[in-house]
């Protein structure tokens, strides 16, 4: 039989629960490390239920959480997939703007160093519930496949073996931790898949061995300064790596935060702000960009030799009217030690580069 938890726990981890009868149970949290809630009761039989869908897109933010807004607000989900002789980014999102609603899909075309912007009706969005889906038209996005039906591009993925962002607990969901749970927040960032394999066909043309990333945003606007890098075409399977360091407006103020994670033979390392680390450096040229973040013992130094790129839309206030240069060509270097011994180094291709107005942001 269902059951449903109450907010208040009697204990940090002990929840009253009781059936849609009205049967009361106690009821212990036993799961801290997956998306969907797994509880017990004081005899140890397990209780299962169907978890809430504002539960789920909690802890899994691929799915789409703009419920009923319809107003200045933004949601874009970036696909990424490398291979040997070409690299794509493809955004399908929605802009609920001022008189101006409508969903995209955004196409970057890494190898020319082009983009294009396809517009759509916003009643030509669909997303889906149970198992992730986003429909823009006749474009198709899911976990473990999507298809591209452009005018001037036709594609088909499949995405295998891929290696997810999970939730550090049931009160840290997804990439941005306890700061999911707080409202008002301008933008928010949701890595998905740090990396998995993708074959498909583009134009036509069978495209095998390419690599395959998944992260979005979603809020009102872009902050108004930012790094992002990304890469996972490293020379050693199950590496990734994406930093992501912004200006955050909060609480009448601001502050400068970021979220970082190095995968390392399939384990990660994560590097943020709500787990303390600290960006110690920043050093930007126009050929060069260094980081450098501790977190306790380990430090993680990036080098990235910066690229020319091409514009694509970004949001402010819920329109997609500012431009942001990204580049798929870039290449990074990322060293991460542990009490001053490199436990990874390696050197990532095709990295993605975002850098906009970096002399706002604030280094401690």
């Amino acid at each position: 039989m269902p059951f449903f938890f109450d907010a208040s726990p009697s204990s940090s981890y002990r929840y009253s629960c009781r059936t849609y009868s009205g049967i009361v149970a106690t009821a212990e949290y036993i799961d801290t490390t997956g998306t969907v809630p797994k509880f017990r009761t004081r005899e140890g039989d397990p209780l299962m239920f169907k978890t809430p869908y504002f539960w789920k897109k909690l802890h899994e933010p691929v799915y789409f959480q703009g419920g009923r807004r319809r107003k200045r607000y933004f949601e874009g989900w970036y696909y990424k997939v490398v291979f040997e002789t070409c690299s794509y980014a493809f955004i399908p999102g929605v802009s609920y703007a001022e008189n101006d609603a409508h969903a995209f899909v955004q196409v970057l075309d890494g190898s020319r160093g082009t983009s294009q912007y396809h517009r759509f009706e916003i009643e030509e969005f669909s997303s889906t519930r149970d198992e992730f889906g986003v429909t823009i038209g006749r474009n198709v996005f899911a976990l473990d496949r999507f298809s591209i039906d452009l005018p001037s591009l036709s594609a088909d993925f499949s995405v295998t073996e891929p290696i997810l962002w999970k939730s550090r607990s049931f009160f840290s969901p997804g990439t941005m931790g306890w700061y999911s749970f707080v409202p008002f927040m301008q933008c928010k960032h949701g890595i998905i898949v740090l990396d998995a394999g993708v074959d498909g066909t583009i134009n036509g043309e069978p495209m095998s061995g390419g690599r395959f990333y998944l992260e979005k945003d979603y809020g009102v606007s872009f902050p108004r300064a930012w790094v992002w890098i990304q890469s996972n075409n490293f020379d050693r399977p199950a590496c990734s790596f994406s930093c992501s360091i912004a200006t955050i407006p909060f609480a009448g103020g601001g502050f400068t935060g970021f979220l970082c994670g190095v995968l390392i033979d399939g384990e990660l390392y994560r590097f943020t702000t709500y787990t303390g680390a600290h960006v110690r450096a920043i050093t930007i040229s126009s050929r060069e960009l260094d980081v450098l973040i501790k977190s306790g013992d380990l430090a993680l130094h990036v080098r990235v030799e910066r690229r020319d790129g091409a514009d694509l839309a970004s949001p402010d206030v819920g329109a997609m009217k500012g431009r942001v240069n990204e580049t798929l060509e870039s290449r990074v270097h990322v060293t991460v030690t542990q009490k001053g011994r490199a436990i990874f180094e390696g050197v990532g291709e095709n990295a993605g580069l975002e850098v906009v107005h970096p002399e706002l942001l604030r280094i401690k």
